[in-house]
């Protein structure tokens, strides 16, 4: 257990994150380009790199997902950081 997380579960949100962010990656580049490029490396529909991102995040908000004032003031943060 990793933050109240099994292995399994981990490992299930990896290939989510990863999944949906090729989803949309794809999209994006297809939009630009006017066709289908396949943006991933691997053999298949993923990109690693948005699903290690994705259960990174996970596994940090995890501990103050309980404290709205501190999760919104990560929140604020993050976008005031961004903008």
């Amino acid at each position: 257990m990793i933050l109240g997380y099994s292995i399994y579960e981990l490992l299930w949100l990896f290939f989510i994150y990863a999944f949906f962010g090729w989803c949309i990656e794809v999209v994006f580049c297809g939009l630009n380009e006017g066709h289908f490029i396949n943006r991933g490396f691997l053999n298949g529909p993923v990109c690693p790199i948005y699903g290690v991102g994705g259960v990174i995040v996970v596994l940090c908000l995890t501990p103050i997902k309980d404290n709205i004032f501190y999760f919104c003031s990560v929140r604020r943060c993050l976008r005031q950081y961004w903008n």
